[in-house]
């Protein structure tokens, strides 16, 4: 009987460990997804030489339930009755980062930010030439 139990609890956290291990392909997976969708419009496809790499919020990701909800990770039965919580989520364990219920995270969510836009120029960018032209946006 002993063994069975057992058994049971090392079967019930090897399928904990792998519905973790889901949760968090499937949320990474859904946050590259749509960071990269947000990405493509910061690269300057249609704009030529005019385009300069910058890191504004063109593809900036909060990881929200509402907008995510693969951040969910299932729970067996078995370990909610010795504590661990059901509504757990993918969190940031940043110290700084703060609940934000308006947004969706009733935790400290991830954040995923992503720099976008094409290097320019630089070769009229000299020490003694007119600057100014370099370090202004087009």
């Amino acid at each position: 009987m002993l063994l069975t139990w057992l058994l049971l609890v090392f079967f019930a956290a090897t399928y904990q460990v792998f519905l973790v291990n889901q949760s968090v392909t499937r949320s990474m997976t859904a946050v590259h997804t749509e960071l990269f969708r947000k990405a493509f419009a910061g690269n300057c496809y249609n704009k030529g030489n005019n385009c300069r790499y910058n890191s504004d919020k063109t593809a900036n990701i909060s990881w929200n339930r509402r907008d995510f909800p693969q951040i969910r990770i299932r729970i067996v039965r078995l370990f909610e009755r010795w504590g661990l919580p059901a509504n757990l989520v993918v969190r940031s364990n940043r110290p700084d980062r703060l609940p934000d219920p308006l947004n969706g995270c009733d935790v400290p969510c991830k954040h995923t930010k992503l720099s976008t836009g094409a290097y320019f120029r630089i070769d009229r960018c000299w020490l003694f030439a007119s600057s100014s032209d370099c370090l202004r946006n087009p």
